[in-house]
């Protein structure tokens, strides 16, 4: 079985993709969205019952309704892209990984992570733009701190990337602009 991998950023439009791409009759898709299997068990990110430090990849299995018509296995979960160690675990345990990745302007997905971060209370709603960024600043290291506290660092793609070639060939690895998918998703999805 063959497998298909979304990762990439926060708010650049995972969801949407992972529905569109869903729908074609050789994918079986995830029966959720985000089964973070690969993620490292300190991640700032619950996972969903099963996780590769201590499950079989039989557990990983059971996210998906397979038939005989599936071709691909899809799964769709943003934060692999900032695991540690996801890229390496991906590679040992799964065999034919197509790896897409969804990147958004950094800048406006930092803007927007202040918005987000605001609405759901994790900073006071009078801190100012400037003073998230500052608090940024303070926390910009590569670790797992809550979400809202990596917005900056997160936005540094190449890093990311990079320990991905580690461990895939770059023609395993497809970019896309979230503003290319946002604007012309037909388009987009048919690279």
């Amino acid at each position: 079985m063959k497998h298909i991998i979304i990762g990439g950023t926060t708010k650049a439009g995972t969801t949407s993709f992972f529905r569109y791409i869903g729908d074609h009759p050789a994918i079986a898709p995830s029966c959720i969205k985000e089964t973070r299997f690969f993620l490292d068990s300190e991640y700032q990110l619950p996972n969903r019952g099963y996780n590769i430090e201590k499950d079989s990849i039989d557990k990983y299995e059971t996210f998906f309704n397979k038939n005989p018509d599936h071709e691909y296995l899809l799964d769709a979960t943003p934060d692999y892209l900032y695991g540690l160690h996801t890229p390496k675990r991906l590679s040992e345990k799964l065999e034919n990984v197509k790896l897409i990745f969804i990147l958004r302007d950094p800048v406006s997905r930092f803007i927007s992570w202040y918005r987000y971060a605001k609405e759901r209370g994790n900073i006071p709603s009078e801190i100012t733009f400037k003073e998230f960024f500052e608090l940024q600043e303070k926390e910009n290291h590569y670790s797992y701190k809550p979400p809202y506290l990596q917005a900056l660092i997160h936005g540094n793609y190449t890093y990311y990337i990079r320990k991905y070639l580690e461990f895939f060939a770059p023609k395993d690895i497809l970019l896309i602009d979230f503003s290319s998918l946002k604007g012309k998703p037909r388009e987009t999805l048919k690279t």
